[in-house]
């Protein structure tokens, strides 16, 4: 309901505003003032309203000859780089007036702790480059929330969320991938498998590493585990974080192997490295050598005829290899030999007369024996053993 500001007194009140525009140009709070008076009779009253939330008016109603208005701007729900026009209207006694009422909120200069203002979200990116850590404190700060408000930020809400993440270094890198200032960094590995082999002389614990490569600056938080659990293989760390990349880009991933703990000839797992929205995998395999291998140059021999015994040495030291039969037909030139890498240790088959005429009398085609290897690998003894046949006898 309208008021009724008719009073017959005469002469009749007249209003008088010493502006005809109010115009506001500000990046943060703003406050002003301007005069109504009455250049006419009586005793001029009325109220002021505007159809715009953040100008507020005090007094909003009056009553006397001579009145300062004073007027306050809010950024709340305010429009960034946009001129609002609107108007004030004041009805009196005296009669009405609209003032035009223009408002545009420029962009805040944030300043930072060290004298840097930044104007422009690309330039606290860069910033970030340069201070990281004074970027995400101020990343936190209340100021920054007031600058997005002034800058026109569109995802407010989503700001609000990010920063409630107690790790900022992960909120920031977020912030600015939702800003298309960056893109996600993702993991590739610079060898997806690993193969050891191991021998009876290696060391009990092997150390090894592989390595990984982010694209960019952005953050990388990685949770690692083995995919099967092994008991032979031990990671040194369970994370990765943007702190263990050096200036190019890489981190290593260490790991050690229990070479004691091998119950197999082969034995498999892999290096999980598990981020928020993928996974990498890195094969490690480890073939684990028998120390010793030996064989007989052929299956089978003759009388007077001769062989070798071909080693395969696969541990990194020279070993003391003896050499022994059960019957003195097999001759070796010595009993122990220094064996480093391949060997082939020859022997002669030598059968004596009485021999000869036992296996003659008995009509005994073939005899059968048994040569016999050992040595020391670490506190290990190795022993082998080979069949021996000697056939093809002539029987008189």
């Amino acid at each position: 309901m309208q008021k009724n500001f008719e009073k017959y007194e005469y002469p009749l009140p007249k209003l008088y505003v010493d502006v005809d525009k109010i115009v506001i140009e500000t990046e943060d709070l703003y406050s002003d003032s301007f005069s109504i008076k009455n250049i006419g009779g009586g005793e001029l009253e009325g109220t002021i309203t505007s159809n715009t939330k953040n100008v507020t008016f005090t007094p909003e109603k009056w009553q006397g000859n001579l009145k300062k208005i004073k007027f306050e701007f809010t950024l709340e729900n305010a429009k960034f780089g946009v001129t609002d026009v609107t108007s004030v209207l004041i009805r009196s006694n005296g009669g009405e007036k609209i003032i035009p009422l223009l408002i545009k909120v420029v962009s805040k200069e944030l300043i930072t702790t060290d004298g840097e203002k930044l104007k422009t979200l690309l330039d606290f990116l860069e910033y970030e480059k340069k201070h990281h850590e004074n970027a995400k404190q101020l990343f936190a700060k209340n100021d920054f929330l007031i600058w997005l408000t002034s800058i026109g930020f569109e995802h407010l809400k989503i700001y609000e969320h990010l920063v409630t993440d107690t790790n900022k270094d992960r909120a920031l890198d977020n912030f600015f991938i939702l800003c298309h200032l960056k893109e996600k960094t993702e993991i590739s590995l610079l060898e997806k498998e690993v193969t050891l082999s191991v021998g009876g002389d290696s060391e009990k614990v092997i150390s090894g590493s592989v390595e990984i490569e982010k694209n960019g600056s952005g953050y990388v938080e990685l949770k690692l585990y083995t995919k099967y659990n092994s008991n032979w293989l031990k990671l040194k760390k369970n994370n990765i974080t943007i702190k263990d990349f050096n200036t190019n880009n890489i981190a290593k991933i260490e790991y050690e192997v229990d070479t004691e703990s091998l119950n197999q000839n082969f034995s498999y797992d892999s290096i999980v490295m598990e981020a928020f929205e993928y996974n990498v995998y890195v094969d490690i395999n480890v073939q684990k050598k028998q120390p010793l291998k030996a064989r007989l140059s052929k299956e089978s021999f003759v009388n007077d005829d001769k062989g070798l015994v071909v080693i395969d040495n696969h541990t990194n030291t020279e070993l003391l290899v003896e050499l022994w039969t059960d019957d003195n037909y097999i001759k070796f030139e010595g009993k122990r030999y220094f064996v480093k890498g391949h060997a082939e240790i020859p022997f002669e088959i030598k059968l004596s007369p009485f021999q000869m005429a036992q296996m003659s009398f008995l009509k005994q085609p073939k005899i059968n024996t048994k040569i016999y290897i050992k040595t020391i690998v670490g506190k290990n003894i190795v022993k082998k053993s080979f069949d021996v046949v000697v056939g093809n006898i002539v029987m008189k």
